[in-house]
């Protein structure tokens, strides 16, 4: 490709070796990726010397094997010209290695960056990603960070499967509410469900396990009939501190979270019933 060039790739790429690729000519080409783009050999380290587009359609592909970044036991790309993120992030671990928590790994370095990848999928590993000033670097964690990374662990197909109504395991629990409660959704079970229970002052209470990140909303309701439903307690998405007249009282140990919520009104009348609602967001 001659000076200004544009290359456009819209199948499956597979750069197959290492080093530099891709170099610069008097004036920068333009890579675009609306497809799949994939490194060759065990793992590598590619410096990219082309401007970098990736599409909302666009997958990058990229192996982690290890924690060495100059053996290399993971892929690594460095964006030597301006690179413009989108589409999917799709990383895999290979040659059966398995990170403990804390293990790091920058894969992709850059001098310029605008957008990000829309979906960074890790198949059977927890990470969680960090854009930084110059890299993106992937922290592997015990428990997914956002909603769409706990998906892509337990749903990598998608599909129905990572509907929020759905019930993979049918234990009558949807796949939001198993996220909210930091529950497995192949595994049946109602560990972590809601607990009602009768305060010693007469009112109704509800104990549940809850995720620490704030990436849905918790709205605990009461109702008189059923019927007419009104706020109990409600911590919103991105918010750190519930709401409502409703009192809560959380206890946090080993990084999850045991959450109780008593009713402000006390037990009259006909009844009284509460219930928890995950909304996205």
């Amino acid at each position: 490709y001659g000076d200004n060039a544009t290359f456009n790739n819209s199948g499956t790429l597979v750069i197959a070796r290492d080093g530099a690729v891709l170099q610069n000519y008097a004036t920068v080409p333009t890579f675009n990726n609306t497809g799949s783009v994939v490194l060759g050999g065990s793992a590598s380290i590619i410096t990219l010397g082309w401007k970098f587009t990736q599409s909302a359609t666009g997958i990058l592909n990229l192996r982690i094997g290890g924690t060495n970044p100059a053996t290399p036991q993971f892929d690594q790309i460095n964006f030597g010209q301006p690179c413009t993120l989108g589409g999917r992030l799709a990383v895999t671990a290979v040659n059966g290695f398995v990170p403990v928590v804390g293990n790091t790994f920058k894969v992709m370095t850059w001098g310029a960056r605008t957008g990000s990848f829309s979906a960074v999928t890790t198949p059977g590993l927890w990470m969680a990603k960090s854009y930084n000033s110059a890299d993106l670097t992937l922290t592997s964690v015990a428990t997914p960070a956002t909603l769409a990374e706990w998906k892509a662990y337990f749903f990598p197909a998608g599909g129905a499967a990572a509907l929020d109504g759905s019930d993979t395991d049918f234990d009558g629990v949807s796949t939001i509410v198993e996220y909210a409660t930091g529950t497995d959704p192949t595994i049946a079970g109602l560990a972590g469900m809601p607990v009602p229970a009768v305060t010693p002052d007469n009112r109704m209470s509800l104990t549940f396990s809850r995720r620490l990140s704030n990436d849905v909303t918790y709205l605990v309701e009461g109702s008189p009939d059923l019927q007419t439903w009104s706020p109990v307690a409600q911590l919103l998405h991105g918010a750190t501190v519930w709401t409502g007249p409703g009192t809560v009282t959380e206890v946090v140990a080993g990084g999850a979270c045991t959450c109780k919520v008593v009713d402000a009104q006390t037990l009259a009348g006909p009844g009284r019933y509460l219930r928890l609602r995950i909304l996205n967001p």
